[in-house]
C-alpha cells in the first residue's frame, strides 16, 4: 500500500506541474531524466550507504535546490516561476495527504521514526486538505486575500522544512540527530527515494513560485 500511495503521489506531482508549465516540453524531458537517474541511483543501491562522506543521500535534494537557486539568481529562471499557473500549483499541494498517510504507514511498518508522520511533529497534511478549500475562497468564490494566500504559502513552505529538517537528520549518518530508536531508511530505498528527491521539490517550486508571483510588485 505504500508503494502504490508513493505512486499516486509522485505522478499527481508530476502532472500539477506540468500542467501549471502549460505543458513546457523542456519541463517533463528534465523532470524524466530526474526520475530516470534516481531510480539507476536507488536500484545499484548507492543510498544504502548513508554513512560515507560526503553523504550519498544529499544527492537526492541538493541538485533540485541548486537548480532552484540558479532558477531565482537569472530574469529568465524567475520569470518562468512567475509564469507557472498558480491555481494549478495551489491544488499540487494534495499530494501532501497521500504522503502524509504513506509516512504513517511506513512508520507502522518500523522504516521512519514517530516524528515524520501526523502522530509525531509533522503537521504537513494540513496543507494538502486546505489546499481545496484555498482554492475555493481564493479562485472561485474571490474572498481569501491575498496576504492570506501569502500566509497559506509561507506557513507551508515552513512545515515543508520542517518534515524535510527531520527527516534528512533521521537517516543513520555522520549527522544524525533524531530517530536513534528507528532511524529513517524507506528513503534509501526505491520508490520511496523519490519522496525526497522528486515529490518534496515539486511541492518546494509550487510554493516558491506562488511567493514570486504573489509579492511580485505592479
Amino acid at each position: 500500500m505504500s508503494e502504490v500511495l508513493l505512486a499516486v503521489s509522485a505522478l499527481l506531482a508530476v502532472i500539477f506541474f506540468f500542467k501549471s508549465a502549460h505543458h513546457n516540453k523542456t519541463v517533463v524531458l528534465i523532470i524524466f531524466f530526474w526520475i530516470g537517474f534516481q531510480f539507476v541511483l536507488a536500484m545499484k543501491g548507492f543510498y544504502l550507504d548513508s554513512m560515507s562522506l560526503p553523504p550519498r543521500p544529499a544527492l537526492m535534494v541538493a541538485p533540485p535546490l541548486v537548480l532552484l537557486g540558479i532558477l531565482l539568481a537569472l530574469n529568465k529562471g524567475r520569470s518562468f516561476l512567475r509564469s507557472l499557473d498558480l491555481k494549478t500549483l495551489t491544488w499540487l499541494h494534495l499530494v501532501r495527504v497521500p504522503v502524509e498517510v504513506m509516512l504513517w504507514l511506513l512508520f507502522l511498518d518500523k522504516l521512519l521514526p514517530v516524528d515524520l508522520t501526523f502522530e509525531g511533529v509533522n503537521w504537513d497534511i494540513l496543507m494538502g486538505l486546505t489546499a481545496p478549500l484555498v482554492v475555493y475562497f481564493y479562485f472561485s468564490k474571490k474572498i481569501m486575500s491575498k496576504g492570506m494566500l501569502i500566509g497559506w504559502n509561507i506557513l507551508s513552505l515552513l512545515l515543508l522544512g520542517n518534515v524535510v529538517f527531520r527527516g534528512i537528520l533521521s537517516v543513520e549518518s555522520p549527522f544524525q540527530q533524531f530517530g536513534f530508536e528507528q532511524p529513517n531508511i524507506a528513503m534509501l530505498h526505491f520508490p520511496f527515494n523519490f519522496l525526497p528527491a522528486l515529490i518534496v521539490p515539486l511541492v518546494l517550486y509550487a510554493n516558491v513560485a506562488a511567493l514570486l508571483q504573489l509579492t511580485k510588485k505592479k
